[in-house]
């Protein structure tokens, strides 16, 4: 998927473009503009940018940490963020507290193997590594929500730069730069109606897939207390 491919169900929506009609140069160019520009005003609204994602791995015993990358023990994209947790075990789920580094750094005895209690996600340049404690038991499956950023370098796209977006987002960003291209392409009130209400309910849909969830972080001293 590219840019030029959202400009361009964006132009159908809009009623510029027949089904089986491609854009002008002249209106991929318009169109990167606004689209630029639209994403540059989700920047200021993370989880309007951020894809989820669910995790799972299973660390070996003894395990005090593992990487999330593209060669890590997980090969994934480096999430930016872990929105929450669980392990599982004989299908019974525990949740896991998100800790800090300093959180992690203050703890004894990391080398002491049972079910962790929290994790901590140390960020790289494309990899992460993941932090547990105490150590993993070889037994408990890891599962992991995590977010990231997935259009980091955003204004540096060109119309035919590869996109790889979470599931819902291509659909908000379709309408949603269909709104943004409304006054530039003058659109008939009707058209101009059903673009905004489907613009709008798009980005809620995606929206709501991004909500963060509340994790079982709260601590007592520095250590992190899950019941």
């Amino acid at each position: 998927m590219t840019p030029t491919d959202i400009i361009t169900t964006s132009l159908r929506h809009l009623g510029v473009l027949e089904s089986s009609e491609t854009a002008s140069g002249n209106d991929v160019g318009v169109m990167l503009g606004l689209f630029l520009s639209l994403l540059d005003s989700w920047q200021i609204t993370p989880d309007a940018i951020a894809g989820t994602d669910e995790l799972v791995y299973t660390p070996t015993a003894g395990a005090q940490s593992f990487t999330i990358g593209p060669a890590g023990d997980i090969v994934s994209t480096q999430p930016d963020r872990i929105e929450h947790g669980y392990w599982r075990v004989n299908n019974v789920d525990t949740p896991l507290g998100i800790g800090t580094l300093a959180d992690y750094n203050d703890e004894a005895g990391k080398n002491v193997i049972a079910q962790p209690l929290y994790v901590v996600l140390d960020k790289g340049y494309d990899t992460a590594t993941v932090y547990l404690y105490p150590a993993a038991d070889g037994l408990s499956q890891l599962h992991l929500v995590v977010s990231s950023d997935v259009l980091t370098n955003y204004d540096t796209l060109g119309a035919t730069s590869t996109l790889t977006l979470p599931a819902g987002m291509r659909h908000a960003l379709e309408w949603s730069l269909a709104e943004q291209a409304l006054t530039a392409y003058g659109s008939d009130a009707q058209t101009e109606s059903r673009v905004i209400r489907n613009a709008a309910k798009a980005r809620r849909k995606f929206g709501r897939s991004n909500t963060k969830r509340s994790t079982l972080s709260t601590t007592e001293g520095r250590r992190y207390n899950i019941y």
